[in-house]
């Protein structure tokens, strides 16, 4: 299970550490002084400890924690593992195939096609008309929604899946990629890391955000408990780089 997770930390050099960490009301920020991290963090009742007891420790060391089951705890883990990887420079080592809403891909595919989306991704209301069999998973299931445990049952049918980056936070990534191996499947969101070893563990297409390090002189005054950065990061879209499009 935790392959993926130890080949990222191990990645990351032991001299870069912690500068700024900052906790919105879903996300966690670290810096590294030169780059910025986010993960998505989940609602717990469990005690964490001040997050700028952080600061200045090894980035590769609060990395580590990506493996806790504080869920807190493991964001705080994924966004220092995304600080060191989610930067511009290395878009070089992909094919950047889009810098939008990847969801708009699903105009393009053949219609009829069962769709997955493990999160309920709010962006997906802005396609009232997708031609597919929609199905989403979520813990906290709408209306409509599947429970996140039928995906045990129905991921296996599915064409594609769309999967958020902060599975990587609760641990349930290694065994959706299980399930989904005759899927393409794609990985979604702030909480996604720009680093192709996904690719090795059955990633096709990586769909993440990048930020700017001065996103976090913007913050700066802000009310932290409310504020949300949905729309401030970039969006690039990646793939292998040996990738060929075989439509085109």
């Amino acid at each position: 299970m935790w392959q993926l997770y130890d080949q990222l930390i191990a990645e990351i050099p032991d001299d870069i550490r912690v500068e700024v960490i900052v906790k919105t009301r879903h996300r966690i920020l670290i810096s590294n002084g030169q780059t910025l991290g986010v993960a998505m963090h989940y609602p717990s009742n469990e005690v964490t400890p001040d997050l700028q007891t952080f600061v200045g420790q090894p980035l590769a060391e609060v990395a580590q924690l990506v493996k806790s089951w504080n869920f807190q705890l493991a964001a705080v883990g994924m966004a220092a593992i995304n600080s060191f990887f989610n930067q511009f420079q290395r878009a070089d080592q992909f094919q950047v195939t889009g810098d939008k809403d990847v969801f708009q891909q699903l105009y393009k595919l053949p219609t009829k096609l069962k769709i997955a989306t493990i999160g309920h991704f709010h962006c997906l209301k802005r396609y009232p008309d997708l031609p597919h069999d929609l199905h989403v998973f979520e813990l906290n299931p709408l209306a409509g929604d599947y429970p996140a445990v039928a995906s045990e049952f129905l991921l296996p049918e599915m064409d594609v899946v769309f999967i958020t980056g902060s599975t990587l936070v609760n641990k349930t990534l290694p065994r959706l990629l299980e399930l989904s191996t005759n899927s393409q499947r794609i990985l979604v969101g702030p909480s996604c890391p720009m680093s192709p070893l996904l690719f090795d563990h059955g990633v096709d297409q990586i769909a993440a955000s990048l930020y700017e390090l001065d996103l976090l002189k913007e913050i700066e005054p802000l009310d932290k408990s409310q504020l949300s950065l949905s729309k401030k990061g970039i969006p690039i879209i990646l793939r292998k780089k040996e990738w060929k499009n075989e439509t085109s």
